[in-house]
């Protein structure tokens, strides 16, 4: 429910948190990877609001800078760009969200999703680098 006159939040494109300055574009490429991978042991420790992040699937097309993840509980299509040390999360399609980009209306859910899964790469970072970041 949205409340009068309350102003509808962006969700065509999401910033991701920026990253850490030794995270490249193919560090993130391949932390992304790693968070939805289903072989990845760390999916049972990685639980999201209710969810499993395995729910997020790897899909074409793929290219040097952008991934493309499907969610298939609602057929949510979103790509995922490696941009500058940080995610940028591109909404492309889904079933049963309410999705309006025109009126920048999406079930209320979508802005978690993309919260746990930039911080489920931010954690996978962490461990391709071996736990030394700089922040």
């Amino acid at each position: 429910l949205a409340c009068a006159g309350a102003k509808p939040r962006p969700f065509a494109v999401i910033d991701g948190s920026p990253k850490p300055a030794q995270a490249d574009q193919a560090t993130l490429k391949e932390a992304m990877k790693m968070v939805v991978s289903e072989k990845n042991e760390q999916q049972k420790v990685w639980k999201m609001g209710g969810w499993n992040i395995a729910e997020w699937k790897l899909v074409p097309p793929e290219t040097d800078d952008m991934l493309t993840l499907y969610m298939s509980k609602f057929d949510l299509l979103i790509e995922v760009y490696m941009k500058d040390g940080y995610y940028q999360y591109k909404y492309v399609s889904s079933k049963n969200l309410n999705a309006n980009v025109e009126k920048g209306t999406i079930h209320k859910n979508y802005y978690k999703w993309i919260n746990n899964l930039d911080k489920s790469a931010y954690e996978a970072i962490r461990e391709i680098k071996g736990g030394e970041i700089r922040e």
